[in-house]
């Protein structure tokens, strides 16, 4: 399991980035679908397994403790031996694919 942001951004356009986003409250989604902690290693899985680098950034809004915030990371590291778990923070957001819009079809 690779966690940090050493890694350049993948090329946006050719893969959306998978996105956990973890609220205050422990809410979970990926992207914009909600998710539950109990079912988050299994889609992980399913999802990740069709991917050419098993990438998964993360978000945190806050109000959680480093025991949950390591919980999810546990979590997310049983759906795939390979995943990179990627931190995004204000500073390098805008290196990630998190933002990302996809033009309009030319």
């Amino acid at each position: 399991m690779g966690v940090g942001n050493s890694f350049p951004a993948e090329n946006c356009e050719l893969a959306i980035p998978l996105v956990l986003h973890i609220n205050a409250n422990g809410g979970l989604r990926l992207n914009s679908e909600p998710e539950t902690r109990d079912q988050l290693s299994r889609r992980l899985a399913l999802i990740l397994k069709e991917r050419f680098q098993p990438v998964l950034y993360v978000f945190v809004d806050g109000g959680i403790t480093m025991r949950e915030f390591s919980e999810y990371l546990e979590v997310a590291r049983e759906s795939n031996d390979k995943i990179q778990i990627r931190m995004v923070t204000p500073r390098n957001r805008k290196y990630s694919c998190v933002d990302y819009q996809p033009g309009p079809a030319a």
